[in-house]
């Protein structure tokens, strides 16, 4: 199982393609049917999301809640992705 680990990753924040970089934790939970990105924040500390559940699903990377992928689902899953394949 993938132990919990750190990512820095920039996020868009707008459609003209800007970015804000953010550290948070990610953690698989249930034995493997999701990760929870949690302590989404700046580098200086400041939490900027609440915690998120994504999962794999259709080979696209979702939030649990909707269902629905979205730019921030894709770019974690992505780091995700690269982490399990080490």
């Amino acid at each position: 199982m993938l132990t919990p680990f750190q990512i820095e990753f920039d996020c868009p924040i707008d459609e003209d393609r800007k970015t804000i970089h953010l550290i948070a934790k990610v953690d698989l939970k249930e034995e493997g049917s999701y990760y929870t990105i949690s302590g989404i924040s700046t580098s200086a500390g400041v939490q900027v999301l609440p915690n998120r559940n994504i999962v794999k699903s259709n080979n696209r990377w979702v939030h649990m809640e909707s269902g629905q992928p979205t730019s921030f689902s894709a770019i974690i899953g992505k780091i995700i992705d690269t982490e399990l394949n080490k």
